[in-house]
């Protein structure tokens, strides 16, 4: 798909709201993602937990981000199936290398990337 999900935690003490954009619109609905289904939960004041469920296409796998405060953790839930042509942040699934944004230019240093 092509949906865009941006995910900000806050260091403030007293911001236990959520900040989050989908297509640019702060708060907009966020029932799916991709065409995905999503659910978000709230442990706690300051968590927040959006699940992005992946099995209507590859079974048993999500996408899982957390949040405490401004501290995310984003847990890939599948094998190589479902993200072996992935890469971004994280680099290529395969090989580890981080990858500009054109898709080839490998980059070494992560503070330029």
């Amino acid at each position: 798909g092509n949906d865009i999900l941006e995910i900000e935690g806050s260091a403030d003490g007293d911001d236990a709201d959520a900040h989050y954009w989908i297509n640019f619109e702060y708060q907009g609905d966020l029932d799916t993602f991709a065409d995905f289904p999503v659910t978000q939960n709230l442990p706690s004041t300051y968590k927040r937990r959006y699940i992005i469920d992946l099995s209507s296409k590859y079974p048993g796998a999500s996408i899982v981000v957390q949040l405490y405060k401004e501290l995310v953790r984003v847990q890939f839930n599948g094998d190589e199936s479902v993200f072996g042509n992935t890469v971004g942040l994280l680099g290529d699934y395969k090989t580890g290398e981080l990858l500009a944004r054109d898709g080839s230019t490998v980059m070494n240093d992560f503070a330029d990337f």
